[in-house]
């Protein structure tokens, strides 16, 4: 079995509670060790209660929230946001990125657009 614990994959999601339902559980299956950062942009279907109540986290700090809208990082750090945020995919990926400490990463949709064995193959 492969270690993934300098890995951070990262979702930029708003509304994907369902997608992310299914999708967490098969990244931590698949990537061992990895970290997974959702760089949410305020969804309103219930994700933030979703990731924190997610039964499946590895360790303390392999399953990340970041609420861009209510400017909320799970698990907390503070101080991490900047005054204006500006909305969309792009913002969310950089401000993830930003906060990365793993050496590698990899971006991929909630949605099933992007096939979840594509970050080990590369």
């Amino acid at each position: 079995m492969s270690d993934y614990s300098d890995l951070t994959i990262i979702i930029p999601t708003l509304n994907e509670k369902i997608n992310l339902k299914s999708l967490l559980p098969e990244l931590f299956r698949l990537y061992t060790g990895c970290s997974v950062f959702i760089a949410d942009d305020g969804s309103d279907d219930g994700t933030l209660e979703m990731v924190k109540n997610f039964p499946e986290r590895q360790e303390p700090a392999s399953l990340i929230l970041m609420d861009r809208k209510r400017k909320i990082l799970l698990p907390g750090k503070d101080n991490v946001f900047s005054k204006t945020l500006q909305k969309g995919l792009a913002p969310s990926v950089c401000d993830a990125i930003n906060m990365v400490s793993t050496e590698k990463f990899a971006v991929i949709d909630a949605d099933g657009q992007h096939p979840v064995e594509l970050p080990g193959k590369m």
